[in-house]
C-alpha cells in the first residue's frame, strides 16, 4: 500500500497535492492501491476527483507531529506500507515515530537530516548533493534532479512551433492567492492586451480569495477569459504562445509542453534553495520578480518580460526549446520504480 501525506490550503500550494496524484495515477495504472491522508478537508476536491480515498485528520497542518497517534492508526492496518509525505512541516522525529510502520519517503526541497528516511525525491535543477551523500547512508533512496520531476499525464509532448504572432497569453497563480496577485498582474498587461489584440486566459484557482471580484470586474471584458474548475491544464498549455506562472510543479509542467515562460515567485518557498536562480541563470525561463516583495513591482515587472516577448519571435524559440530540454516527461514512471523496490523490501 501507497500512503500519501499532503495538503493544500490557502497557504499550501496544489502543486503539492498535484504531483501527488500524478505518482498516484501512475502506480494505480500499474496495479497499486493507494490513499491520501490529509490535516483537513482543502486536498479533497482534487483527490476525490480523481478517485482515491482520503482520510482527514481534522489536525493543525503546521504540526505535523502532533498527528502522529492518528496516523499510527492509519497504518496499523497496513504491514510493509510505503508512507510517501509532501510537506514542508515535516520533522526528524515524524519520521522516526513511524520508520517502525511503514517505509518513510519525502517529496520535497526542505534539508531533512532523518538516518530513518527510505526515500528521498527532490526534483529540483539546483541539487546540493554533497549534503544528500552526507546526511544519507545506502539506505535512503535518492531521487534528484529534473529526471524524477511527478507531471501529470498529457504534458510531456514535442512542442508545437512558435507562433510569429502572439494571440493567447495564459495566467496562473496557483491554488491560492491572498493577495490578489492574479488582479495587479491582469491589470498591468490590459494595455499591452488591448494594443496587440491578444486574449488573457486566467486559471482562477479554487481558494483564490478574489474570485467574485475577478468575476465582476473582467467578466465582460473581450481580451480576458477567467476559467474556473480547470481540468485541462496541458491542453491550455499548448495552445497559448506564452505563460506567466508563479514558480512551482506548473513550471515543469509548462517545461514540458514547451512554452516560453515569464515566471514570478508568489511565496518564499519557490525560492527555496536557490531553485529561481537556478532557472534565470539557465536562461530558460524570464523571471520578473517575487510577488511577496511587492505586488505592483511583480507585476510591472511581469509586464515589462511579456511585452519584450511578445515583440520577439526569436526569444520565444530559444526558451520553448531549453525549457522543453529540461523534462522528459518519466518522472513518475522512475519514482514509482523505486517505490516498488522499496515495498518489496520490507
Amino acid at each position: 500500500m501507497l500512503v500519501f501525506r499532503v495538503d493544500a490550503n490557502d497557504s499550501i500550494s496544489a502543486g503539492h497535492v498535484r504531483r501527488c496524484l500524478a505518482i498516484a495515477n501512475t502506480w494505480r495504472s500499474k496495479g497499486g492501491e493507494c490513499f491520501f491522508v490529509s490535516a483537513d478537508d482543502g486536498a479533497s476536491p482534487f483527490i476525490e476527483s480523481e478517485g482515491f480515498p482520503l482520510e482527514v485528520l481534522e489536525s493543525d497542518w503546521t504540526d505535523l507531529e502532533s498527528e502522529l497517534p492518528a496516523v499510527r492508526r492509519l497504518l496499523r492496518p497496513y504491514s510493509g506500507s510505503v508512507f510517501l509525505v509532501d510537506s514542508y512541516q515535516i520533522t526528524s522525529r515524524y519520521v522516526r515515530e513511524l520508520a517502525n510502520m511503514a517505509s518513510v519517503g519525502y517529496l520535497g526541497t526542505k534539508r531533512l537530516v532523518s538516518p530513518e528516511l527510505r526515500l528521498l525525491a527532490n526534483y529540483s535543477l539546483n541539487i546540493d548533493d554533497d549534503f544528500y551523500c552526507r546526511s544519507y547512508g545506502k539506505k535512503c533512496r535518492l531521487l534528484l534532479g529534473p529526471a524524477y520531476a511527478p507531471l501529470r499525464q498529457g504534458f510531456f509532448q514535442v512542442p508545437k512551433g512558435v507562433r510569429r504572432h502572439v494571440r493567447s497569453i495564459l495566467l496562473t497563480t496557483g491554488n491560492a492567492d491572498a493577495e490578489g496577485v492574479t488582479g495587479a498582474i491582469i491589470d498591468s498587461l490590459l494595455p499591452t492586451l488591448l494594443q496587440e489584440r491578444i486574449r488573457l486566459r486566467v486559471v482562477i484557482g479554487p481558494l483564490n480569495a478574489s474570485k467574485r471580484q475577478l468575476r465582476k470586474r473582467y467578466s465582460n471584458c473581450e481580451q480576458v477569459e477567467l476559467l474556473e474548475n480547470v481540468t485541462n491544464m496541458a491542453v491550455l498549455m499548448r495552445e497559448c504562445d506564452i505563460a506567466v506562472s508563479a514558480c512551482g510543479t506548473t513550471l515543469y509542467e509548462l517545461a514540458a509542453c514547451g512554452v516560453p515562460t515569464v515566471g514570478f515567485s508568489m511565496v518564499p518557498e519557490q525560492d527555496a534553495n536557490g531553485e529561481t536562480d537556478k532557472l534565470k541563470e539557465l536562461g530558460v525561463i524570464e523571471y520578473a520578480a517575487r510577488a511577496y516583495d511587492g505586488i505592483a513591482t511583480c507585476a510591472a515587472a511581469v509586464r515589462n518580460k511579456v511585452e519584450s516577448l511578445v515583440h520577439d519571435a526569436v526569444r520565444r524559440e530559444a526558451l520553448s526549446k531549453s525549457f522543453h530540454e529540461l523534462i522528459d516527461g518519466l518522472g513518475c514512471e522512475r519514482i514509482c520504480d523505486e517505490i516498488s523496490r522499496l515495498e518489496a523490501m520490507r
